[in-house]
């Protein structure tokens, strides 16, 4: 989503707070002390056809709590896929979270015509030992049929690790 969980590839989802959250992990929502919005722009391998523009934005509630958004258009005129999101992270305890995000999905194709769908992503985030953090998410965890198609969305299920390890090295 930003160049940072691009870094870190699926374990982004165990890096908990910021704005990304509301894409990555929904659960690492709760874990965010101010407000912050992320930009992002790259091209699929470096091919400007291949457009990938996307932005997301987090606001905490006094508390454990917080909400997010987030949207993500990619492709061109050919081929297009577009997914908006409304995103909400509590935490349980200090150690561990929750979160769900419900997103509504569009993917366009030039000839074939336009699909869409609601799915529904949810994630847990938690630090089982100290320096380690975890999270899990299951993305179209609903697995709702894109109107017009005939298969059904798959789901997706994350796990990453995250740990403080080199923290403090020289």
């Amino acid at each position: 989503f930003s160049a940072r969980s691009a870094g870190l590839g699926d374990a982004a989802v165990a890096s908990a707070g910021g704005p990304d959250s509301a894409y990555e992990n929904p659960a690492g929502l709760a874990r965010t002390n101010q407000s912050g919005v992320s930009l992002g722009h790259t091209d699929l391998l470096g091919m400007s056809e291949m457009p990938r523009n996307t932005v997301s934005a987090v606001f905490p509630f006094p508390g454990r709590a917080a909400w997010g958004l987030y949207g993500v258009d990619f492709g061109s005129n050919v081929y297009r896929e577009r997914e908006a999101a409304l995103a909400a992270g509590w935490s349980l305890d200090s150690t561990s979270a929750v979160g769900a995000a419900i997103k509504g999905q569009q993917l366009s194709v030039d000839r074939y015509g336009r699909a869409s769908a609601w799915q529904i992503d949810v994630g847990w985030w938690g630090r089982p030992l100290p320096g380690v953090a975890a999270g899990v998410v299951v993305r179209n965890a609903t697995q709702s049929r894109l109107r017009g198609l005939p298969e059904k969305s798959p789901a997706v299920f994350l796990a990453g690790v995250e740990s403080d390890f080199w923290k403090g090295a020289p």
